[in-house]
């Protein structure tokens, strides 16, 4: 225990939870001097380093080795998840009060969340980050830079400039707060001059308008009351004018009320003859779609009667064929069994012959073996010669067999040429009756060609004519449609021209009422200086007329006075006067003047307006004043040119009416601008006229249209009647000529069979023929040997006989050999009819199974037929009903078409009605437009004058509630007669208000609100100006301190650090030096070093632990002078050797007195300066896990 000395413990714990790689819950409980942490690398100890800097509010990310939030929690593993926060809780010991906080204890936890939130909780309660900033200000925690110095960070205290180091020993002389206040009090301060520089700039604007209203509230009194005595009269006035012409809209709107229900029974009675007529049109498309619709089943029918049909031809010829087929198989059949039948008998007649010729064979054995047995005669030339003999006689039996052979070869040849010579007959008759029936079945298919191409013809005349009709249908509708289009333009062009006719009296009137109540006005005295109009008094060349009527714009039509005052006179005059019109006034003599424009020497320049016109000497000042200062140019081209040249009062006007501006305007005018009303009126009658007369063509094209569509779709029914009945007669002409072309088709393969079979007979005919004589040669051939072979033979016997005769013998012999021969030709003539037998026996069998195949075939065919006939009399039977069906909808169609055109010619009358009384409606309406606008007008001029009004009798607010707002509402009251001199009053008054000019109403009140808030500022501005003394008081001040305890600090850590240099290395000596010692407030601190043996020499060319040994001195002369309540030192002795191991470690022990140290570090000379040791390694789940251990316990059980 004596190796540490006891001091307060500051920082008693930490705990991590989370954190980078603690994922589980990890404390943490340092010793009041030494704890050190060590591990392999990888293990996490530096992030115990990184979270008591993270916790205390450390909101750089590249300090804290990450990149954002999400790094500083757990990131998981394969075998354990991540953690949803991350959370840091250290502990101090408050005990003797040197945290601001009436605690004891106190702890701060910082956690951090995957979406990127933080929270700060001091003691359990929630604070902000700022609040834990202050807390720990207040004892050096907050900004100091040195007291958690982190991995590879110790060299950063010399590779720091000269003016970042100085923030160093500011921390240290514990001026950061200082600072902060300076820096806020500065900021501060410039706020403050702002908002006085502001407040001087708002008070020079509201002074002189505050002179300003102070005028204007003096008119404005004068003015109030001017405008009280106008309201009193115009009461009156508007009284009058208004209740007289709202009696003209009521009884507008009652006509217009009649009309509106005439219109409507008009529309009713058009409506209903419309849907009449809909009514009628939809039932003949419904009957039309009727009569299709079974047109189609009839169409069905056929097409299935037409397949059925071939169908049942087809079967019926198969049938026929089958028929013809038996009959030939039958007696093929029936000659095969006679055949059969003869070869039987003859078998069996030979079968007996052989037996008799059998048994005199065995005899002549029989007699011959007794003979040989007794051996008396027999001797060797005699069985030589008998040897011979039998020699002959076998070659001789061969020869009888072929013999045989070749002549019931030829019996069979001669039997099977008679058989074909029964079929050539046979097939000759067939084949001459296939021809026949082949021309009847051409004759009768040429006949069904001839009648379906009539039915063709016919379907494609009707059809022809369908498209004809239809389309001409469509043609005359599109153009009937396009003409009641038309129609219905012309009445509106009819009804825009009556509108128009009624505008231009409209206009005419009121600009001639202008002109009669100034006239009359001048008659009686009331009214001066009006001269005449402008148009009357001018004369201008027909070339130039477009061009100056476009120039002088509405002034052309203008009314010319001596003077501005008799204008003035004019306006009070008309002022309040019912009407409308628009009129220009000009004086002829003007006030001011523009000296008339010199025109440019260009050849496109027509010259100045005002010299092309020809005027009276009474108007040529107002014709300068209105053209003095306007060119007149050709075209477009050459105002372009001249234009950048011309004044900015000036204008260039082209023949065809184009004003231009030098500043960029251009006003385009069409047609012919001088056209008096007048003019327009008859224009506009004239076209009237035409449009009249063109809806009278109209009207009876579009009744001869009417009646040529009902003749039309009359013929139309017509041949939609008959089309069906075409159709089906085509359909009936199609299947008659395909039941003829397979009769035909049918006919020919059977006669085609029929030759190929008699070819086939002709052609074995022949072959058998051929065969015969061949086979006749040879058995020729065979007989002619047969005869040698019978010399040779008797040749033999006879010399049998003659050596040693022995008559019995040769008689046996010779009577043996007979019978052998006859054995053999019989039986070779048996073998030759069991052949023919089993080959006649195979033929009956093959005719027989295909007359089998044939009578099968036929019953399945006499089905076929017999299910056919009955679908067809199905089909037919649905025919006869399908015409019934379509016979009254036939006879109801033809009765819709012909009331159509009636109802057709009702509708036409009761929409001409309806649009005659709507044309009348029509005007009626823009007659009570016209006055209701007149109304609007009126009612727009009295709420200008009035405000609020309420009009009782209003139509277009019938019992409305009045209004809450009593004494701001005014009443319009009735007046039936008005004074005579109410309305020169009135010109007067409002003329008088005109003279004053525009007031300000406000102007009272606002000159209240400015004066209020000018003496405000005021008074601000001398709050702010002493504001901005205090501020700059307490900057003086807090320089002065900052100054003062800087030097203290930088003097006393100067010292510290030289010692601690020259201790550290063993010898050598250090200075801090000021860069500018005229400036405390920004001056830098430069390191100068000179090693033990070595010449003083730059930071830069330290070796790399030289550097750290230099930097450990710095920060330990910074902690010898401010020591902090605790210090971080993440393997900061990582680049020392042992020596100066043991030197820094000496220095570490002795600062512990005043310092709680946490060292990281692999040296383990460090790790026996500590008093706690954590040792920190990586689980298999990547989380750090810790273990602790006292070096005293160690040492007391060491030494038990």
């Amino acid at each position: 225990m004596d190796r540490f000395e006891l001091l307060a413990t500051r920082l008693k714990s930490l705990e991590l939870q989370g954190y980078k790689t603690f994922a589980s819950k990890t404390p943490f409980v340092f010793a009041p001097t030494i704890t050190a942490v060590v591990g392999p690398n990888g293990s996490g100890k530096s992030n115990i380093a990184d979270s008591i800097r993270w916790v205390l509010g450390e909101q750089s990310y590249s300090l804290l080795r990450g990149k954002r939030t999400e790094d500083m929690i757990f990131s998981g593993s394969e075998t354990r998840p991540r953690a949803s926060m991350a959370s840091a809780t250290i502990t101090f010991d408050n005990s003797d009060g040197w945290l601001p906080i009436d605690f004891t204890e106190v702890t701060v936890s910082r956690r951090a969340y995957r979406d990127g939130q933080n929270e700060y909780i001091l003691n359990g309660q929630r604070v902000r980050l700022r609040d834990v900033q202050e807390l720990l200000a207040t004892c050096g925690l907050a900004q100091r830079t040195y007291n958690i110095v982190g991995q590879g960070l110790v060299d950063a205290a010399l590779s720091l400039k000269a003016e970042e180091r100085r923030r160093l020993f500011e921390e240290a002389a514990g001026i950061g707060l200082y600072r902060t206040r300076r820096e806020e009090a500065l900021r501060r301060l410039d706020a403050t001059r702002r908002n006085l520089e502001r407040v001087r700039d708002i008070l020079a604007e509201l002074r002189p308008r505050l002179r300003s209203l102070e005028r204007q509230a003096e008119r404005a009194e004068a003015y109030t009351q001017v405008r009280t005595d106008l309201q009193e009269a115009l009461q009156v006035y508007y009284g009058y004018h208004w209740y007289h012409l709202l009696e003209k809209v009521k009884s507008s709107r009652g006509e217009i009320e009649r009309r509106t229900l005439l219109r409507d029974k008009l529309q009713e009675k058009q409506a209903a003859a419309e849907g009449q007529l809909t009514t009628t049109r939809r039932r003949i498309d419904e009957l039309r779609s009727q009569l299709h619709s079974l047109s189609q089943q009839v169409t069905s029918l056929y097409r299935e009667r037409e397949v059925l049909g071939k169908q049942l031809a087809v079967a019926q010829e198969r049938l026929r064929w089958l028929g013809e087929q038996e009959s030939l198989a039958r007696s093929e059949v029936a000659s095969l069994e006679g055949v059969r039948a003869g070869i039987l008998e003859k078998l069996t007649e030979v079968r007996e012959e052989g037996d008799t010729v059998r048994h005199e064979l065995t005899q002549a054995e029989a007699s011959r073996q007794a003979l040989l047995e007794t051996g008396a005669n027999e001797t060797l030339n005699r069985e030589s010669l008998l040897t011979r003999t039998r020699q002959t006689r076998k070659a001789l039996e061969v020869v009888v067999a072929e013999e045989a052979a070749g002549l019931a070869k030829v019996t069979q040849l001669r039997e099977r040429l008679g058989t074909l010579e029964t079929k050539r007959a046979g097939f000759g008759l067939a084949v001459n009756k296939a021809a026949a029936d082949l021309e009847k079945a051409r004759g009768e298919e040429h006949s069904a060609q001839m009648i379906y191409e009539k039915a063709v013809r016919d379907r494609l005349d009707a059809e022809n004519r369908e498209n004809t009709l239809r389309e001409r249908l469509s043609q005359l509708v599109d153009t009937h449609n396009r003409h009641s289009s038309q129609l219905s333009e012309l009445n509106a062009r009819r009804a825009g021209y009556q509108a128009q006719l009624e505008l231009l009296g409209e206009q005419t009137d009121g600009i001639d009422r202008i002109v009669e109540r100034l006239t009359n006005a001048i008659q009686d005295g009331r009214l001066r200086g009006w001269v005449g109009r402008l148009e009357e008094n001018l004369d201008i060349p027909l070339q130039y007329r477009t061009a100056i009527t476009a120039a002088l714009g509405d002034f052309s039509k203008g009314l010319a006075f001596r003077s501005f005052e008799s204008m003035l006179g004019a306006l009070e005059f008309l002022d309040g006067n019912e009407g409308g019109g628009q009129v220009a006034f000009l004086p002829l003599s003007s006030p001011r003047s523009a000296p008339i424009l010199k025109p440019p020497s260009d050849p496109d320049c027509l010259g100045i307006a005002s010299k092309l016109v020809r005027a009276s000497n009474d108007y040529q000042s107002a014709v300068d004043l209105l053209l003095g200062r306007t060119l007149i140019v050709t075209d477009r081209t050459a105002a372009k040119r001249l234009l950048p040249e011309a004044p900015l009062d000036a204008r260039l006007v082209t023949l065809k009416g184009d004003l231009f501006y030098p500043t960029g305007q251009i006003l385009i005018r069409r047609g012919d601008q001088g056209e008096t009303s007048r003019e327009a009126r008859v224009l506009a009658e004239r076209s009237l006229e035409k449009v009249i007369e063109a809806i009278k063509r109209a009207k009876l094209d579009e009744k001869q249209r009417v009646g040529e569509i009902g003749g039309i779709k009359a013929e139309l029914d017509e041949v939609l009647r008959l089309l069906p009945t075409v159709r089906l007669s085509e359909q009936d002409g199609r299947l008659n000529l395909e039941q003829a072309n397979l009769r035909v088709i049918s006919t020919e393969e059977h006669t085609a069979q029929v030759e190929k079979q008699k070819s086939e007979v002709e052609e074995e005919y022949s072959q058998l023929e051929i065969d015969l004589i061949e086979q006749e040669e040879g058995n020729k051939s065979i007989t002619s040997k047969r005869s040698q072979l019978d010399g040779e033979l008797q040749h033999a016997i006879s010399m049998v006989e003659r050596a040693e005769p022995d008559v019995e013998m040769a008689r046996i012999e010779a009577r043996l050999e007979v019978a052998r021969r006859a054995a053999d030709e019989v039986d070779g003539r048996i073998t030759d009819l069991e052949e023919r037998m089993e080959s006649l026996g195979n033929d009956l069998k093959s005719w027989t199974g295909r007359l089998d195949a044939n009578q099968a075939e036929k019953a399945r065919l006499r089905d076929e037929v017999r299910d056919g006939e009955l679908a067809m009399r199905s089909i037919e039977d649905q025919l006869a009903d399908l015409s019934k069906r379509m016979e009254p909808i036939e006879g109801e169609l033809e009765g819709s078409v012909a009331s159509l055109s009636v109802i057709e010619e009702e509708e036409g009358q009761a929409r001409e009605s309806f649009q005659l009384s709507e044309r009348e409606r029509s005007h009626l309406q823009i007659e009570l437009a016209r006055r209701e606008e007149e109304l609007i007008s009126l009612r727009r001029r009295i709420e200008d004058d009035f405000g609020l009004v309420t009009f009782n009798d209003y139509p277009d607010t019938p019992d409305q509630e009045p209004l809450p707002f009593e004494g701001l509402v005014k009443e319009l009251t009735r007046v039936t007669e008005m004074p005579l001199e109410l309305e020169t009053q009135v010109n007067q008054l409002r003329a008088q208000l005109r003279r004053m000019g525009a007031v300000n109403p406000e102007a009272q009140r606002e000159y209240n609100e400015v004066s209020e808030r000018s003496e405000f500022l005021t008074t601000q501005m001398d709050d702010l100006r002493q504001a901005e003394k205090q501020i700059q008081t307490v900057i003086a001040e807090l320089d002065l301190l900052m100054e003062r305890e800087f030097i203290r600090t930088f003097d006393a850590v100067a010292d510290a650090f030289g010692a601690a240099f020259t201790r550290l290395f063993g010898g050598g000596s250090a200075h801090l030096v000021l860069t500018d010692p005229e400036d405390l407030t920004q001056t830098g601190i430069d390191i100068e070093a000179r090693l033990p043996g070595r010449r003083s020499q730059g930071l830069a060319v330290l070796s790399g632990g030289e550097r750290s040994l230099t930097a450990c001195a710095l920060i330990f002369a910074l902690l010898q002078v401010s020591p902090p309540p605790f210090c971080v030192l993440d393997e900061v002795d990582a680049m020392l050797d042992d020596a100066n191991v043991s030197r820094y470690i000496q220095m570490l022990r002795e600062l512990s007195k005043k310092t709680q140290f946490i060292i990281i570090t692999h040296n383990r000379l460090t790790v026996q300066a500590a008093e706690v040791v954590y040792g920190i390694s990586m689980g298999a789940d990547s989380a750090s896990r810790s273990i602790s251990l006292k070096l005293d316990e160690v040492e007391e059980m060491a030494t038990a």
